[in-house]
């Protein structure tokens, strides 16, 4: 880890592990949204991690997007980073305010569903199709009609109408990840810091809770479920990892491909096990573990399931051949 990660670590978990509570989110659910908290990511200057200067990396970034997921911070912060990245890369001056991110198969849709905080953004950086079909709009909500609607996290997904505002074409980057890419890149660390949290709360919870005379945490069959828990947590870290380096070069889909599609599918298996270990306590409102396991299940299905990113995963296969396959699958092992 380079100086600036760490700086950004040491700022983010600070902050976030003593400002997030879980009443903060709780209030938050209930409709408050936590102005304290945004204006000091504001202060401390974390919207601006991926433009700051140009040695300003996705992979410091990392360390931001990874806390974000890992403290359940219900705040706009990833999506705003990630649209000023990509407003820099593609030469376009960067409004101020918030910023998010959306993506549509169609560039005839008129209304997007799911903008992540449409109804407390300024703009919206639209993507429609991917490869060379990409096309990339810059859109002023205020000009579009917003309905409010949530995820099962309650985080704020909302449906955009856009017919009576398309907003202005904003150029393709040379180099980096486009706007679908960095959201599933976005959403792909998210998940690791979750799951990261998760793994925090099972371990706590099985040292702490006592069964005939001892630790949880002494029975072989809890530590063979943390075991596994800990090795899918290791492996969504790593490809997270791996795909915000790519993201500071060329061309990274494959990689950001690769992150998504390991990060959602092991949701399913990480929450049933930090919940198993938990037993009923884990289900009820009061306890914080359901706060990491409904954003994780939320965050796989954003920015392209398991299935969409598998395409360019099958596509690229196809293209480097069969003589190339176990090369790619093992790095050249």
């Amino acid at each position: 880890m380079d100086e600036i990660s760490r700086l950004l670590q040491e700022t983010v978990t600070k902050l976030f592990s003593e400002a997030v509570t879980p009443e903060l989110i709780r209030n938050f659910e209930d409709g408050q949204f936590p102005e304290e908290l945004w204006a000091q990511v504001q202060e401390l200057g974390l919207l601006d991690v991926l433009v700051a200067d140009d040695d300003s990396t996705w992979t410091s970034a990392y360390e931001v997007l990874f806390a974000l997921g890992r403290w359940s911070v219900p705040i706009p912060l990833a999506e705003t980073m990630a649209a000023r990245r990509l407003l820099r890369d593609a030469g376009e001056e960067i409004p101020e305010g918030i910023i998010t991110l959306a993506y549509a198969d169609d560039y005839a849709t008129k209304v997007l569903t799911g903008v992540p905080w449409a109804r407390m953004a300024d703009y919206v950086i639209v993507q429609t199709g991917t490869g060379d079909e990409t096309q990339i709009r810059l859109m002023p909500i205020g000009e579009a009609n917003v309905s409010n609607k949530t995820n099962i996290a309650l985080e704020y997904r909302d449906d955009v109408d856009i017919s009576v505002a398309p907003g202005r074409p904003v150029r393709k980057a040379n180099r980096g990840p486009t706007a679908l890419e960095a959201g599933a890149l976005v959403r792909s660390v998210q998940i690791a810091g979750a799951l990261d949290g998760m793994l925090h709360e099972a371990v706590t919870y099985a040292q702490d809770r006592t069964q005939f005379g001892k630790p949880i945490g002494k029975f072989q069959a809890i530590q063979q479920q943390l075991a596994v828990l800990a090795g899918r947590v290791a492996a969504v870290g790593r490809a997270a990892q791996t795909a915000a380096a790519a993201a500071d070069g060329d061309d990274p889909v494959i990689d950001i491909a690769i992150a998504k599609i390991e990060a959602s599918d092991s949701v399913s298996e990480t929450t049933s096990i930090a919940h198993q270990v938990h037993g009923a306590i884990g289900f009820t409102y009061e306890h914080h573990l359901h706060f990491l396991t409904r954003r994780a299940w939320a965050w796989r299905n954003e920015f392209g399931a398991t299935h969409h990113w598998a395409l360019p995963l099958g596509r690229n296969a196809a293209q480097r051949g069969a003589e190339n396959l176990w090369s790619d699958l093992t790095g050249g092992v």
